[in-house]
């Protein structure tokens, strides 16, 4: 998204406390289960860098070089960077290819934001803060209706509403990635149309392997990868 690299404090070596896989994974978090439970630990069980010490050994014995942090609000914002400040040698801010390739290579688990429909869909100049912040993609929705879009376990299977229309074209300007799992087939062909940056399916199947939602038909993903590969 970005090209200047502002990581700082790169290190030589691995974190050499947990026996460690190569990093080759990059995992989405949806939804908002890990940053509630982060949030607990810290809030009511008076803990601190939760992250590195309860979530850092699994991810680093499987091989996970970064996570994409749902962040439903600025408050979690300022979890995530207070729980990077309290553990600077093992988990470090991703804000672009460059601070993440630095990030992995000093041995360090990348943090990367996910702003969420959640906060901004009610305040879409929150978009200004959150690209401030370093986020690097945007979550759509989830399975119900927002102000921004249908969720896919919608009926009436609508799609962008006039905020929405205006929160894609924010997040082209600004080159945040959209997040169109979960939304109603309307929606996605909806946001095909009107974005002018990068879009991408975080976790899907398509229905001609599993019917379940929220997953899109079998041809998106092929007609999204065509859209992107033409907008580059």
């Amino acid at each position: 998204r970005r090209s200047d690299s502002r990581s700082s404090g790169v290190h030589d070596k691995a974190h050499s406390g947990n026996k460690m896989s190569p990093a080759r994974y990059f995992v989405p978090t949806y939804g908002g289960p890990l940053m509630t439970a982060v949030r607990f630990r810290r809030e009511y069980l008076g803990e601190h860098s939760v992250f590195a010490r309860h979530h850092l050994p699994s991810w680093t014995t499987a091989g996970v070089g970064g996570i994409v942090v749902h962040v439903n609000s600025l408050v979690d914002v300022a979890t995530v960077l207070t729980e990077i400040e309290e553990a600077p040698e093992r988990l470090g801010l991703a804000d672009s290819p460059d601070t993440l390739d630095a990030i992995v290579r000093s041995g360090r688990t990348a943090l990367m934001l996910c702003a969420s429909y959640d906060d901004v869909g009610p305040n879409p100049d929150l978009l200004a803060v959150y690209e401030r912040v370093g986020a690097v993609s945007f979550a759509m929705s989830l399975n119900s209706r927002n102000l921004l879009v249908d969720g896919c376990a919608e009926l009436t299977q609508s799609g962008l509403s006039a905020q929405g229309i205006r929160v894609v074209k924010s997040l082209s300007e600004r080159g945040i990635l959209i997040d169109v799992s979960h939304i109603s087939d309307t929606g996605y062909w909806y946001v095909l149309k009107t974005v002018e940056g990068g879009v991408f399916a975080s976790h899907h199947y398509a229905r001609a392997r599993a019917a379940n939602p929220p997953k899109p038909t079998s041809d998106t993903p092929s007609a999204m990868d065509r859209d992107v590969r033409t907008r580059r």
